[in-house]
């Protein structure tokens, strides 16, 4: 992808980039690859912001892959003790009211993913 070719330039992926083709991957239905790199970033020794974990989470949502979406909510609120924004949430939920999940999309709502 993207960043492989920018590493095979000598130009080194950034956290910019990564949420870049993070978010481009969610706008291209692409969970698989918007998760992988979502969670290669810390890897890279880059913490995820809250607009790159939107991206993943509505990729999620997206594909109807709403356990996947309530888990990055959950590992991002415990691994980076920050609260995900309304964004992230709002993807959440609406995965969730998608899915017919309506006891899980309440208990969101009431903040206890």
């Amino acid at each position: 992808g993207i960043l492989r070719m920018m590493r095979g330039m000598a130009a080194e992926p950034t956290k910019f980039s990564y949420g870049a083709v993070v978010a481009a991957s969610s706008a291209a239905r692409q969970w698989p690859l918007a998760l992988g790199l979502l969670f290669e970033m810390p890897e890279k020794g880059f913490q995820p912001e809250v607009v790159v974990l939107g991206a993943a989470v509505k990729a999620c949502g997206t594909a109807s892959r709403w356990r996947q979406a309530l888990a990055l909510l959950q590992d991002h609120w415990q691994a980076y003790s920050s609260v995900p924004d309304e964004v992230a949430f709002r993807d959440a939920v609406e995965s969730l009211e998608a899915s017919g999940q309506w006891q899980q999309r309440w208990s969101l709502c009431a903040g206890t993913p």
